[in-house]
């Protein structure tokens, strides 16, 4: 009986073991396949030398993919290295494999059992620390031998699928301001499918990369990367590029007439430490790129805010907005009668003409320098016809003023008159309402506006609502004001109602001097005694 015993006791302890071993097969085909992963050549990576040169780093991952989707990721633990470890959780069976690498930059992220990959390039900033957010590498390996339990000994050459190109963006823009380039064969977004591991360059937002924002004390060299036009360069395919930013436009010619191929670093005649040189196209301190006529045979370009005086300062001066949609409302007092503020709305005659004096009087003075200045007299407009007459007629805030930023020398800008106001507003398709970043405004577009740039309800006359087109800060920057198009903020005016100051309409309504009167959003004309904005041409 003790025999039997024995002999059932060690038959049940063999099968328990034999179903504790199919258990672990289980729990390792549930939890996934070990791979450790050697990725020579360091094909993909952020830490890029200023030659083209690139290595890998800690962390960064390297996805797996196989049978048409990613199966998981293996990650770099040895700084410098090439040795990615990790664990593939969507192989559930041994078998022979063929793996697919692909390493997709620092911020991109590639789904288990996602099917296919994309990334845009257009919004890169141009440094060599961010220009692995943007990096594709690619390995292949076929015929790998999977067996349950044991962990996948793999090993790839990676190759880069963009390129890296170096510029030098100096005299394109102001600090801070970003630069874009285009062109006829420039793409910006890179999309792959797994099923067949297929990569499709293609041009998507008119084909436009932004290189950049220039920096304060730099020359400004740019790295941005670059996607294929062409398979193997060995065919000639010219591409330019077209440099644009706010300001002024650049080219860059005869440097890829190969076409662009992947793993290449262009740079100036092949020197590393070269960058490649833009032709670009002067500009005026302050002035918009924008084109616009106001005659039959005249153009002026707007400068690049509204006028604004700035009373606060130790010594007073003048400036232009920072940005197109700024104004100051009642936010420093300019609804007062306190002459140290800040101001962007204007009376007529208020130039600082008379000896370099804001308070410039044109005729009557019985109320007050400051109050006739700024159009806070008798609300019949009498007191301010002398201006209109002799050598006063023309003095307004451009031609007697020298603004900061915008050339600092008096002489350098000037009001357009009401005729070149009426021309501008006459070009059909043309201007639109829109709240650009929640400011209510209206857009003028230059003579040269492709309407493929940005999708635009335009109206033809004078009216309409600002919620027609809602417009983000990012869209306006990046899609129209490169490319030449005015916003005019709704900066409401001011008026003397009885002996009170009053600005009204902020938000709501605006209107813009001309050298004889006013030109409003809606056609209307004021009396020279009201104070409104006033956006200066050349």
């Amino acid at each position: 009986m003790k025999k039997l015993t024995l002999i059932l006791a060690l038959a049940m302890l063999a099968l328990f073991t034999q179903c504790k071993k199919q258990d672990n097969t289980q729990d390792i085909l549930t939890n996934g396949i070990q791979m450790v992963l050697t990725a020579n050549n360091g094909g993909s990576r952020t830490t890029f030398g200023t030659n083209g040169s690139i290595s890998w780093n800690t962390n960064e991952k390297i996805y797996v993919v196989t049978g048409g989707k990613c199966v998981g990721h293996v990650t770099n633990g040895n700084e410098g290295g090439n040795t990615f470890t990790g664990t593939l959780n969507g192989i559930t069976a041994d078998g022979t494999y063929d793996f697919h690498y692909y390493y997709v930059g620092n911020t991109q992220v590639i789904a288990n059992n996602a099917t296919s990959f994309t990334m845009d390039f257009s919004d890169q900033d141009g440094t060599l620390a961010n220009l692995g957010d943007f990096h594709v590498g690619y390995g292949v390996q076929n015929g790998v031998e999977v067996t349950t339990g044991t962990p996948i000994t793999a090993q790839t050459s990676m190759k880069s699928l963009v390129s890296m190109a170096y510029f030098d963006l100096a005299g394109m823009a102001e600090t801070g301001e970003k630069v874009y380039f285009y062109g006829e064969h420039i793409n910006n977004q890179l999309s792959i499918d797994f099923s067949i591991n297929a990569v499709a360059y293609d041009k998507v937002n008119s084909g436009q990369i932004c290189a950049g924002a220039v920096v304060e004390g730099s020359t400004s060299p740019c790295y941005v990367m670059l996607l294929p036009n062409h398979s193997n360069g060995t065919e000639e395919l010219t591409t330019d590029f077209t440099f644009i930013s706010k300001r002024t436009t650049g080219t860059c010619n005869g440097v890829f007439n190969y076409g662009i191929v992947g793993d290449r670093f262009y740079c100036a005649n092949g020197e590393t430490d070269t960058p490649m040189a833009l032709t670009v196209a002067s500009y005026d301190k302050g002035t918009l790129r924008g084109v616009f006529s106001v005659s039959a045979s005249q153009t002026v370009h707007f400068s690049q805010g509204n006028l604004q005086y700035i009373g606060s300062a130790p010594k007073p001066y003048w400036k232009f907005a920072e940005n197109q949609w700024d104004y100051l409302g009642i936010t420093t007092g300019q609804n007062s009668a306190d002459v140290n503020v800040d101001r962007d709305l204007f009376g007529w005659g208020t130039s600082g003409w008379n000896n370099g004096n804001l308070y410039y009087q044109p005729y009557n003075t019985e109320k007050g320098d400051w109050e006739v200045a700024y159009g806070y007299g008798p609300t019949d407009g009498t007191n301010y016809s002398y201006d209109l007459i002799g050598s006063y007629a023309n003095a307004d805030w451009g031609i007697y003023n020298a603004i900061f930023n915008g050339g600092n020398i008096e002489g350098y800008w000037r009001t357009l008159s009401k005729t070149e106001w009426d021309y501008l507003r006459g070009r059909s398709n043309s201007y639109a309402m829109a709240i650009v970043g929640g400011v209510n405004g209206f857009i003028l577009l230059p003579d040269d506006w492709d309407p493929s740039i940005y999708s635009l309800k335009l109206i033809d006359h004078l009216g309409g609502g600002y919620s027609a087109n809602t417009i983000t800060v990012k869209d306006w920057t990046d899609k129209l004001e490169v490319h030449g198009a005015i916003f005019l903020p709704a900066a409401g005016g001011r008026t003397l109602s009885g002996e009170e100051i009053v600005i009204n309409g902020l938000g709501e309504s605006g209107s813009y001097w001309s050298i004889f009167n006013t030109s409003s959003f809606t056609t209307r004309t004021f009396s020279r005694s009201v104070a409104s904005s006033v956006r200066l041409v050349r």
